[in-house]
């Protein structure tokens, strides 16, 4: 892989914070976008998943998408209605590809050395750490022991 640029150091550093299952699924879109133009990611609001996506679209990577709920029952509806939907733009497939990629295959929890880790990334770290998920606070301290040598602000 290239050099990255600062802004794509910060998106591995999201994409390093998350949760595995929320791994899976932006892995997952990011495959599937490969055979279909109109793939959707819904997250709920006020998850660590929202505030990844809510960011990846102040980035310009993704773009916010209404969800049509009324298609739905009347309690899906409501069920519905903190879900939001997003859309990755095909020209970061490549890139968003690859950053998946050095992250599943990282060998330990470490960040990877090209990650800069935000203090939203460390927020949703904190999210998870709440949700009681597995490997949580692991990464909260290796990614404030990784601060230290200035990869965290």
């Amino acid at each position: 892989m290239r050099k990255l640029n600062e802004l794509e150091r910060i998106i591995l550093g999201f994409i390093w914070s998350l949760k595995p299952s929320d791994l899976s699924s932006l892995y997952a879109a990011i495959q599937e976008m490969d055979k279909n133009e109109d793939v959707q990611i819904s997250s709920v609001l006020d998850t660590a998943a929202y505030v990844f996506y809510s960011n990846m679209r102040e980035f310009n990577i993704v773009e916010e998408v209404a969800l049509d709920i009324s298609k739905f029952s009347p309690d899906l509806q409501k069920t519905m209605e903190r879900h939001t939907s997003f859309r990755i733009k095909k020209k970061y497939i490549p890139f968003l590809s690859d950053a998946v990629t050095i992250i599943q295959k990282s060998a330990d929890l470490s960040p990877h050395y090209e990650c800069i880790l935000t203090s939203e990334s460390m927020g949703m770290l904190a999210f998870y750490l709440n949700e009681g998920i597995d490997g949580a606070k692991d990464k909260i301290d290796l990614a404030l022991e990784h601060g230290e040598n200035g990869r965290t602000y």
